[in-house]
């Protein structure tokens, strides 16, 4: 809706393709599409390969996904025990969050393909103790799934990471027209709407998230 709602102004036409999330960035430098609309996260590998508009949101990341009635772990720091198996993305943010606050654990790489809900299956499978992951992916596989899976640190994620439309690294032009429409439709209180259209939390910054605590 946001992507939609800023070509209109522009007077473009939006033609959608399906992300494949292990290509996404060698697909964007050749070209196959001008932008992301899905909010990437912005971490400091990425920003060598792509430009950035400021950030759409702020994304709980660090949540942690178990089996169901699994009560060997009750936080996120439990995880960080030497022989237990946490799965994650490969290359995603939460990947760098387990292995930076879970040193202790066996930290499992899942290569994403273009479902990153298949991530969750290595805990119903018992290949994995438990998952790490962005907290929106989580939270729509618990509610797909209520009695194989539970999340433990929704409220309280080990972090908060932002999410922003990413471009080409050439086209900073781009990034910086969608950065000056994303301030208006803020400012406007537009964002706020589809926020509540489409029932997200009305997330600013950390430090809005925080004041939820």
């Amino acid at each position: 809706d946001i992507v939609e709602r800023i070509a209109k102004d522009l007077k473009v036409k939006v033609v959608w393709h399906r992300l494949n999330w292990t290509t996404f960035i060698p697909d964007i430098k050749r070209g196959e599409f001008d932008m992301i609309g899905e909010p990437i996260f912005m971490t400091i590998p990425r920003c060598t390969e792509l430009s950035f508009s400021t950030p759409i949101a702020y994304f709980a990341d660090g949540v942690v996904v178990v089996k169901k009635g699994d009560q060997r772990f009750q936080k996120f720091a439990d995880l960080n025990k030497s022989g237990v198996r946490v799965a994650v993305q490969m290359g995603f943010a939460s990947e760098t969050i387990a292995r930076t606050a879970l040193p202790a654990a066996d930290i499992v790489a899942v290569a994403p393909g273009t479902d990153q809900l298949q991530l969750f299956n290595e805990v119903v499978a018992g290949r994995a103790d438990a998952t790490v992951s962005e907290g929106g992916h989580a939270t729509r596989y618990a509610k797909e799934h209520p009695s194989l899976v539970e999340i433990l640190n929704l409220e309280h994620p080990a972090a908060w990471v932002p999410g922003a439309f990413a471009f080409r690294s050439d086209d900073a032009d781009g990034a910086r027209a969608f950065s000056v429409c994303l301030t208006y439709l803020r400012l406007t209180g537009e964002l706020t709407h589809l926020r509540q259209k489409w029932g997200l939390p009305a997330l600013e910054s950390p430090d809005a998230a925080q004041k939820l605590e």
